[in-house]
């Protein structure tokens, strides 16, 4: 889970692990090797052609939610 900035960019970013870990990364930080990603996010279309990931969009609320829990 990624928010982005205008262009694309992460600029946070939370990542949910199996085991129950939760990565998060922000342009100053980071945990469980959790970064954020150096290119722009593609389009949600484009990340669900591949089967093992199923992107949707959040509202700024749930992941503001997410962000702070983690």
């Amino acid at each position: 889970m990624s928010l982005l900035d205008r262009n694309c960019y992460e600029i946070r970013k939370l990542e949910f692990f199996r085991d129950g870990r939760v990565g998060f990364a922000d342009e100053r930080r980071w945990m469980w090797d959790t970064r954020l990603g150096t290119l722009p996010v593609p389009a949600l279309t484009a990340i669900n052609t591949d089967p093992q990931f199923e992107a949707r969009e959040t509202t700024l609320e749930e992941f503001e939610t997410l962000w702070s829990l983690h």
